[in-house]
């Protein structure tokens, strides 16, 4: 990772924030919600009064047996009384949809933070395990020097030293591993907020400790069904399927459409002009409209059933997040007892060596040992801090993390 200096810290809300700008599937949500607003503004246009020009030229028999052109021009207004009838439905239909896609777009912000936590914490894992294993290499030098130091005194055996070369070979390959990996994820998670990897450094993230105030598995739950996104998508949904059975039921009534206006011209070869009406009464005779209620009907029986599927969904992944949270509390200490357990050992066990008391060999394993505990106890860490992060967004709680 490169020197704070060169670089200004990235924080965790920072990351999100830049991702969300330009993620591809955010970008797609935002786009289909300006679709479903646009269709909103179309269902409250329908129904409305339209302008009407009409022109009607005929032939019609004259005074003198002769035959005459009819010239009529009206120009009035016309409206549909089913149209204003099924109006109110169909925008009603028209903005649960729009609800939809806004639930949608919540959606793919969510997963996005929560990607970028994951890559965000990666990338301060990778880090951490780069700079403990060049520490161990260059504790594993250190060792190996002061055993070749030794031999020369003739205070160890040919066979300490070359024992003592391996961990530091093994922590030289383990080093070169660890900065492979820091570069990888460091790429990763520049790229998905659009920056440069030279021009990301990240400050470690502030979390060691549980949250305060956590509710219990039931509060949580309940939080997370009247917040998640996926509920909300699903409760559209359901109020969607619902307008359009209400306009499947106003599709079967007859549909009366109404054109008044004011007309002129010559009838007979004599001028005429006043008011003029034109109503048209449409009756429906196929069986077409009640096939399309009984399938709107079905239609809202499955958005209820996905509603019911859901929550149950977000019940168990609640559940199980309050569980693991409080598990990655009790994991992280353990790990980080261990850890400081395996470093006294290996302690230990170079002054024994040092005293005759213990062998190259001893102290190899030990020191596996801690390298083994060291990494275990960054990665419950890493484990945590991503756990703590994507607590707030599987309540649903959409802000950024600081």
């Amino acid at each position: 990772m490169i020197p704070v200096a060169l670089a200004a810290l990235l924080s965790l809300g920072d990351a999100q924030s830049l991702a969300l700008a330009h993620a591809p599937t955010v970008v797609a949500a935002r786009a289909r919600v300006t679709e479903a607003e646009a269709l909103v503004r179309v269902a409250r246009g329908n129904g409305a009064l339209h302008g009407v020009l009409n022109y009607n030229q005929s032939p019609q028999a004259g005074a003198t047996n002769t035959t005459v052109l009819q010239r009529l021009t009206t120009v009035g207004g016309q409206i549909s009384l089913s149209d204003l009838a099924s109006r109110d439905p169909a925008v009603a239909q028209a903005e649960a949809s729009l609800r939809s896609t806004q639930a949608s777009e919540v959606a793919a912000e969510r997963a996005e933070r929560i990607r970028v936590i994951h890559l965000y914490v990666e990338a301060q894992r990778t880090h951490a395990v780069r700079v403990l294993r060049e520490t161990i290499e260059a504790s594993t030098l250190a060792f190996a020097r002061a055993v070749s130091v030794r031999y020369l005194r003739g205070d160890a055996s040919r066979l300490d030293e070359g024992r003592s070369d391996i961990p530091h070979l093994l922590a030289e390959a383990d080093t070169v591993a660890a900065k492979a990996d820091e570069t990888d994820a460091l790429a990763a998670l520049a790229m998905e907020v659009g920056r440069e990897p030279s021009s990301v450094s990240l400050p470690k993230l502030a979390w060691r400790e549980s949250p305060t105030g956590m509710p219990t598995v039931g509060g949580a739950v309940e939080f997370a069904l009247a917040h998640r996104p996926e509920i909300a998508l699903a409760r559209a949904d359901v109020r969607a399927e619902e307008a359009a059975l209400r306009v499947a039921h106003k599709a079967g009534l007859p549909a009366l459409t109404a054109q008044v206006g004011y007309t002129y011209g010559t009838d007979t070869e004599i001028p005429v002009h006043g008011p003029s009406a034109n109503l048209t009464l449409d009756f429906p005779v196929s069986g077409a409209a009640s096939a399309t209620v009984a399938a709107q009907s079905a239609r809202v029986e499955q958005a209820r059933a996905r509603l019911n599927a859901t929550a149950q969904t977000v019940t168990l992944e609640v559940g199980a997040a309050f569980r693991a949270l409080k598990a990655d509390v009790y994991e992280e200490f353990a790990a980080g007892a261990a850890s400081r357990e395996a470093e006294s050992v290996v302690k230990a066990t170079e002054l024994g060596f040092s005293n005759g008391a213990s062998s190259s060999l001893e102290v190899t394993q030990a020191r596996l040992t801690y390298a083994q505990a060291a990494i275990e106890k960054l990665a419950r860490e890493a484990a945590f801090d991503e756990a703590l992060a994507t607590w707030p967004l599987t309540l649903g709680n959409q802000g950024a993390i600081p």
